[in-house]
């Protein structure tokens, strides 16, 4: 083979490679960053974007939110090493749905080493995946309704009788549960009259017919239903196995068809025995179901006492024998409970009841008992001691208060439990807790109490959850948030019980605290961003449209000496232009400093060193100024914006004064509450006609009298410096009589929390 037909062969070969992998796998090559490069056909199919809508855009465009951040971060750290990754990925399509791929990233490596772009192939998964979904989900459903199945059980059984599952309530009656049957073969956890009966009838029941069977074991009496289970295909992969507990009503027939058999068949369902001794005789009368209880033949009634005591476990002998001996002194009724021994060496733990009885010569003595095993439930008593113990060991763990109290109607509460979180939360010991309830009621802030009473009553009332969250007061004047859920049930007459639980939010209500604050300080500088906007639309407009305009005439101009006037025009508009930016420039930094640090200012004295500033023309114009700050000598606030305020405004009352009358200033500071001073400006000038410029007094740029020094910006800024920290400004003014500027300021240093 000539070298030629080896280059067609490789290519053909390349081809064909290609075409499978196309047919049969989901192709993609991306670069570094995540910018898809190329797709093949079944990329585009799966996700339903154009081979256009995906090339250069980003991987994310698939991202279904499903995984986590760690997830992503492990797969490109691995691709990034230059290893391949494999795994399960859960993407979007472009129309919402959502699919599952088998991915495989593979790095493409460049001489040193290093990926230069990612080669990854997918496999769609996404019926399996659903699939897995909807049986997970089918189990849990299933699960959920056999562990609450009433009065019997509900079992899963396979094609080869083995047990897969089961669950009931109905395992609470006997002494086994569904972890002694699962796994096992049915034959080695059911009667032998019940796996007979499935064997038999196993073709039947296959076959889709639905069987049942009645059944007595364990001292109860069962209906027992059988009915086949079929897989999505319509195979049948099992059956299902349904026990209900029959007893009742069982009990009900044999007490009207056994009525002489009332006594024998009452012990054996309430799991009892009866004996009589003799105290002459030294024998022991059994009836049938203590000796079953006890493992022995019911059809031997009769037992000498020293071969019943042989039954006792020997370590419980001498108690017991003691305790008869005592009862026969003192001639009173016992109750013991003493482990035995069944015939098949299990230890049970029996309880006997008895007392001593007087045949008609009364001579011959006897003591009848009852005789009951009581292992279960000493077992029960057991585990739900350790349980008990476990909750309270967790419930003292949680930083909060947990407790159990009874409310009888005219009578203190009694607390029936409570944790030692109690303690840390309330700061109160749980021994005073225990004595008092209203220990922590009397701890709730004042401003809260009604609130609390009023919820607390209307969820008894209703006997609903209650839940509430309040404040306490510590004795260092300390405030704790809590949140607190009762739940109350009704426990008799005027009587009910609260389960309580209560949480420390402090933390979480500080943080709520935070995120309103910022709202409102986001909301103050989205407002002050919308006037800044406003005021460049404004004031920049003209001066850009000026030079647009000189510019153009530049361009269009062949004349020199013409561009050169033109020119020189354009520097005053530029020079404007700058000298607008610069002031809307300090005024933005202004809006920015609602957070500077406040200083204590003594009013007078600032007041002195602002005024020496203006004495040539307080001397030039024979300004007369009175000022009245007795009633609030000191101010807590910025000292560079409480300068520029008074400054502006005793500046403006020198430069716009009348003149056909001598320049009187009165100023004054007062406080107006707590944490609020009013200071006024008070001149006798020129005033402003209020009915024309109303609306315009503060707006930047805007003058209202011809004055070679008015630009329109000082009282924008002094508005802007008094609003950034919160303060408010206004004026009232007659013209040709004079104003009066009024502003609030916020003493920084007065203010309550």
């Amino acid at each position: 083979m000539d070298k030629d037909q080896e280059i067609v062969q490789s290519k053909n070969l390349h081809d064909a490679y290609q075409e499978a992998l196309d047919k049969t796998a989901i192709v993609a090559i991306t670069d570094l960053q995540g910018s898809i490069t190329y797709v093949n056909d079944k990329f585009c199919e799966i996700s339903k974007f154009s081979r256009d809508e995906l090339i250069g855009k980003n991987h994310n465009i698939l991202k279904s939110g499903y995984h986590s951040r760690e997830f992503y971060k492990d797969l490109w750290g691995t691709i990034k090493r230059g290893d391949i990754w494999m795994g399960e990925i859960k993407n979007k399509a472009k129309d919402g749905s959502y699919y599952w791929v088998q991915t495989t990233i593979v790095p493409l490596l460049d001489a040193n080493k290093k990926p230069y772009q990612y080669l990854s192939f997918r496999l769609d998964i996404t019926e399996q995946k659903f699939a897995e979904e909807r049986r997970v989900e089918s189990e849990q459903l299933f699960q959920l309704v056999a562990d609450n199945f009433p009065n019997g059980s509900i079992s899963l059984i396979d094609l080869n009788l083995k047990v897969l599952f089961s669950a009931g309530l109905g395992y609470e009656v006997v002494n086994f549960g569904p972890a002694d049957v699962i796994g096992k073969p049915l034959r080695e956890v059911v009667s032998r009259q019940t796996s007979d009966f499935v064997e038999r009838n196993l073709p039947q029941i296959l076959a889709g017919e639905t069987l049942s069977q009645d059944i007595f074991s364990h001292n109860h009496y069962y209906h027992i239903i059988y009915r086949p289970v079929l897989d999505s295909a319509g195979a049948v992969t099992g059956f299902v196995m349904v026990v209900l507990d029959d007893t009742e009503s069982k009990k009900a027939a044999l007490e009207i068809v056994r009525h002489n058999e009332l006594f024998a068949i009452g012990e054996e369902i309430a799991n009892i025995g009866s004996w009589d001794w003799d105290i002459e005789t030294r024998e022991v009368v059994f009836s049938s179901n203590t000796l079953r209880l006890l493992g022995h033949d019911p059809e031997i009634l009769r037992k000498k006492s020293y071969n019943v005591l042989e039954w006792v476990h020997p370590g419980d002998r001498k108690v017991l024998m003691d305790a008869f001996q005592k009862m026969l002194i003192n001639k009173k009724s016992e109750t013991l409970e003493f482990r035995m021994i069944r015939k098949d060496g299990a230890i049970r733990i029996f309880q006997s009841s008895s007392t001593m009885k007087f045949m008609q010569d009364g001579q011959r003595q006897h003591v009848i008992g009852i005789l009951k095993d009581v292992t279960e439930e000493r077992e029960r008593e057991a585990a739900l001691a350790e349980s008990r113990e476990i909750l309270s060991k967790i419930a003292d763990n949680i930083p909060g208060l947990v407790m159990r109290y009874v409310e009888r109607q005219g009578k203190l509460s009694k607390v029936q439990y409570i944790s030692k979180g109690a303690e840390s939360l309330f700061e109160i010991s749980k021994e005073d807790i225990g004595l008092n309830i209203d220990a922590i009621w009397s701890k709730i802030h004042h401003a809260d109490v009604r609130g609390v009473f009023r919820s607390f009553i209307r969820a008894k009332k209703n006997v609903e959850q209650w839940n509430h969250e309040f404040r306490i007061a510590m004795p260092d004047g300390r405030m704790k948030w809590i949140s607190m859920i009762g739940t109350p049930k009704i426990t008799g007459p005027e009587s009910y019980t609260w389960d309580v639980l209560a949480l420390d939010i402090s933390a979480k209500k500080a943080a709520e605290e935070s995120i309103e604050k910022n709202l409102e300080i986001l909301t103050f500088q989205n407002r002050q961003l919308l006037d800044f906007c406003n005021i460049v639309s404004h004031n920049l407009r003209s001066p850009l449209v000026n030079m647009s305009m000189l510019i153009g005439f530049i361009e269009e101009s062949s004349d020199e000496e013409e561009r050169r006037v033109y020119i020189e025009k354009l520097k005053p508009v530029i020079d404007g232009l700058n000298e607008t930016f610069e002031e809307l420039v300090e005024s933005i930094q202004i809006r920015q400093d609602s957070e500077i640090k406040s200083d204590k200012i003594d009013i007078k004295e600032s007041f002195e060193k602002i005024i020496a500033g203006f004495e040539g023309q307080i001397i030039q114009s024979e300004a007369i100024i009175e000022t009245d700050f007795s009633q609030a000598p000191t101010i807590y606030y910025p000292t560079k914006y409480w300068y520029s305020v008074l400054q502006n405004l005793i500046s403006n009352a020198i430069k716009y004064r009348s003149p056909d009358r001598r320049l009187t200033i009165k100023i004054k500071a007062e406080p107006i509450s707590d944490n609020k001073i009013l200071l006024s400006v008070q001149d006798n000038g020129l005033g402003i006609d209020l009915k024309r410029h109303q609306n315009n007094i503060f707006k930047i740029r805007k003058v209202f009298h011809r004055h070679p020094d008015a630009k329109g910006f000082g009282l924008f800024i002094t508005k802007t410096q008094v609003e950034a920290m919160k303060g408010k400004i206004w004026v009232e003014s007659i013209p040709d009589v004079g104003s009066t500027f009024f502003v609030i300021f916020n003493d920084k240093g007065n203010e309550s929390y």
